[in-house]
């Protein structure tokens, strides 16, 4: 009996301790494995937090070259500002020059330096939200302009990964470099289209090519009270260079039609016009132009000249009218047998008074001979011009002659040339490039490509305040 109870007690301690070995065993290795997966956890938050660290190192260089370009294109196309400016706006588009005033935005390397930060800020943003990131900050440190690059130096501070802590307060800086004409195309812009106007003098090229009987037709002597510019205008322009047909129409209505095609000629010579340098180009593009049409009579010297007639003439003589007496019978000779009278009448013809003109120049000087009533045709012009006077003419009394000298001739224009002038102006786009190709977005046209560096702007000038 007592040896079978101690049996008993032997398996019950056996049992206890084969469950606390195994038991030992088995926990053992569950608190090894939970102390290996918290170990594994923090690794791999490490591991992960490395390869964030590296990923954004990457990452932040190629956002900063992304913002760089971005704001280098966005800056360039908007005039050299972040946005254009309202009392600067047309079309869109920055103005520079507006007749006489010009405005060269002299902080535009400011305002790149301040839109790529605005860019890589967001950037920065963006790689947060995707990242295991509590904080992040790109500073863009300095951006060095010169003749064919941008240098540029970013920061990158105040990481922090692991909400817990892992890496903490981590940072790097770079440096890098964009190749861009901007500061050569920027001051080529300046001078070529500010200290001087090149739209103006493009303009004024314009003029010169078109058809020369559209700007000067030569004459030659001629009277002053003969010149006709707008009909000489309208045969050799308008209908002999431009072919319109001016039949039945109002002058002024053929000539609005020619300036329609003058200032197309304008339009097209403009967008034609390049500039070339080494590693950019400029063009020009006409927005507004706006033309009018005025003429002028131009000649070398004038005088007086009787061919051209006279302006202004004046009675020296008047004729003395006589008749014989209403009681005369026959005709009496007088005067060595010739009795005169410019108006009278003849017994034998009339018994009235007798009309003796007999056109503008000359009229019937009646006389008796011999009792017989005749008349003799005398020029009035030839008489007066005898007598010294420069013209004469019937009286419009029926006979006698008036004597008349001219106090203004019309003169004669030697060496006549009728110029033909087109006052007006051109709102005109400016767009300068150079050769790099970049990736950026278009606002504008609301597309991202790779464009060339550009800087955008609009040149207002021309002979005549219309726009």
């Amino acid at each position: 009996m007592m040896k079978s109870q101690a049996s008993i007690v032997i398996l019950i301690v056996m049992a206890a301790i084969s469950f606390a070995s195994i038991y030992g065993i088995i926990s053992g290795s569950l608190i090894q494995k939970i102390e290996n997966e918290i170990s594994l956890v923090h690794a791999s938050r490490i591991i992960s937090s490395i390869n964030n660290f590296e990923m954004i190192k990457i990452g932040a260089k190629v956002a900063c070259n992304y913002s760089a370009f971005q704001g280098i294109y966005h800056v360039g196309i908007n005039g050299g500002y972040e946005e254009v400016p309202s009392n600067l706006n047309f079309n869109s588009y920055s103005i520079w020059r507006n007749y006489s005033k010009t405005f060269f935005p002299t902080l535009y390397h400011y305002n790149i330096t301040n839109k790529t930060q605005k860019i890589m800020k967001e950037y920065a943003d963006q790689i947060k939200s995707e990242k295991e990131v509590k904080n992040l900050v790109l500073k863009l440190k300095g951006m060095e302009e010169e003749n064919d690059r941008f240098n540029f130096s970013l920061e990158v501070n105040n990481l922090l990964f692991c909400k817990e802590g892992c890496l903490n307060e981590l940072g790097f800086a770079f440096n890098s470099t964009i190749l861009t004409k901007f500061k050569e195309m920027m001051e080529h812009a300046n001078e070529t289209f500010l200290n001087k106007d090149f739209l103006n003098e493009s303009l004024k090229n314009a003029y010169k090519n078109l058809p020369k009987n559209c700007t000067l037709i030569e004459i030659g002597n001629i009277c002053e009270n003969k010149i006709k510019p707008l009909e000489y205008y309208i045969e050799n322009c308008s209908e002999y260079e431009f072919g319109i047909n001016c039949e039945n129409k109002e002058i002024e209505e053929c000539i609005n039609e020619t300036l329609l095609l003058v200032n197309q000629s304008f339009i097209e010579f403009i967008k034609g016009v390049k500039i070339e340098e080494n590693d950019f180009s400029a063009r020009m593009k006409p927005l507004k132009s706006i033309i009018n049409f005025e003429y002028e009579v131009k000649y070398s010297s004038r005088e007086d000249s009787k061919e051209c007639g006279c302006k202004r003439w004046k009675i020296v003589l008047k004729p003395k009218w006589s008749k014989p007496p209403s009681n005369v019978i026959g005709c009496v000779d007088t005067d060595n047998g010739k009795d005169y009278f410019t108006i009278g009448y003849c017994e034998n013809e009339t018994d009235s008074f007798v009309d003796v003109r007999i056109d503008e120049e000359n009229y019937k000087e009646y006389y008796c001979e011999n009792n017989l009533c005749k008349y003799e045709k005398v020029n009035c012009n030839d008489v007066c011009l005898s007598l010294g006077y420069d013209k004469g003419f019937v009286s419009n009394m029926g006979g006698g002659c008036v004597c008349e000298i001219c106090e203004d001739w019309y003169d004669v224009l030697k060496n006549t040339k009728y110029v033909y002038k087109y006052p007006g102006a051109m709102a005109a786009l400016v767009e300068y490039q150079d050769i790099y190709k970049y990736p950026v977005y278009n606002y504008r046209w609301r597309q991202t490509n790779y464009f060339n560096t550009t800087i955008d702007f609009v040149s207002i000038t021309g002979s005549k305040k219309v726009i």
